[in-house]
């Protein structure tokens, strides 16, 4: 259909619902305005929510605590001087009984008083990425935010880890925990078995590197991140020299390893991530995939637990010299998008 208007018989054709380009072009506009509008609402509001959250969860534990101490007569409370996260059987949280459900994502430390304080990912007074976002099937979550003590606490399970010296300093979220590549380290409780994976998995955490490309010593080279059995299950590690990330698998099939091709840089954080899914290994360094190769079979079963900053427990080698943060294990092989995804909720 056309139509004809002024005086020089332009023609403007309509599509067969009888609208001119021009309209459809104003619609459009007027719809993009409206979904900004609608959009900026709804971030305020997600934000807010958040917020109650938090806030409604601190209440429901000063509650707890609150109720505790009347119920049992009590006038004082086994302290906690550093935030964790409330589990089932902490032995200095004796008002668990009272909670109708376990806080998940805030950690909490409270006076001989009884005076909560709140903090972690979004919780009062924390700061940082993450927020309160979490990847899929995670099982294992050290996020590191602790500033003190020698317990590394997983935030997503119960896979605690007892840490070997290392200092705490600022992180990508809050914390983390630098490693003097001598004799540091963290291992991880009750891990022996159950991180030792039939399938598919994944491991990601951010690094920051104090000698990039470098090492001091013949027990630097090859540096761990987190490693279960060493070359005989899985590792996040570098290669010979430090100069880039490698990721390593055996199976009852093979042991492979990929390499990034990214030039590792000291001072500067990347998120390293390793990925098996039950036909091929690959890494990524932020949201790029940098390597991969094919593998196939269950990944081998070791006695040993989960280190991290080491190759394993009873060894001296593969020591890493620099800073870790917000460490994830997942019993699921993460896609590209989801990686992204995780990369972009966690960046500093």
């Amino acid at each position: 259909v056309y139509i004809c208007v002024g005086v020089g018989m332009k023609t403007i054709r309509r599509d067969e619902y009888g609208f001119t380009l021009l309209e459809i072009l104003i619609v459009i506009a007027i719809i993009g305005a409206i979904a900004a509008v609608v959009l900026t609402n709804a971030t305020g509001l997600i934000g807010s929510g958040e917020t109650e959250a938090a806030e409604y969860e601190l209440d429901t534990v000063q509650t707890a605590i609150d109720a505790y101490m009347i119920k049992e007569s009590k006038t004082t409370i086994t302290a906690r001087g550093t935030a964790a996260v409330i589990k089932s059987d902490d032995g200095d949280a004796p008002f668990v009984g009272y909670l109708a459900s376990l806080p998940t994502e805030y950690k909490y430390s409270w006076t001989a008083e009884g005076a909560v304080t709140q903090s972690g990912s979004g919780g009062s007074g924390g700061s940082g990425g993450t927020g309160g976002y979490s990847p899929p099937s995670v099982i294992a979550w050290w996020k590191l935010d602790e500033s003190v003590g020698s317990t590394a606490y997983d935030s997503a399970g119960d896979y605690d880890g007892t840490i070997t010296d290392g200092t705490w300093v600022s992180g990508v979220s809050n914390g983390a925990l630098e490693f003097d590549g001598v004799d540091d380290g963290i291992e991880i409780s009750d891990s022996e078995t159950d991180f030792n994976f039939a399938g598919n998995f994944t491991i990601t955490c951010w690094v920051k590197e104090n000698n990039a490309g470098g090492y001091s010593s013949w027990n630097q080279r090859w540096a761990n991140v987190i490693s279960k059995g060493g070359d005989y299950g899985w590792e996040l590690q570098h290669d010979l020299e430090n100069e880039h990330f490698e990721f390593a698998v055996r199976t009852d099939q093979n042991r492979r390893f990929v390499t990034s091709t990214t030039s590792l840089e000291s001072d500067v954080w990347y998120m390293y991530t390793g990925v098996y899914d039950g036909s091929h290994i690959r890494i990524y360094v932020n949201c790029t995939e940098e390597d991969s190769a094919g593998l196939t079979g269950t990944v081998n079963s070791t006695i040993y637990p989960a280190v991290i900053g080491k190759r394993m427990t009873s060894y001296t080698d593969r020591r890493f010299n620099g800073v870790v943060d917000e460490i994830y294990v997942c019993n699921k092989a993460l896609s590209y998008e989801e990686i992204c995804e995780h990369y972009d909720n966690t960046k500093p």
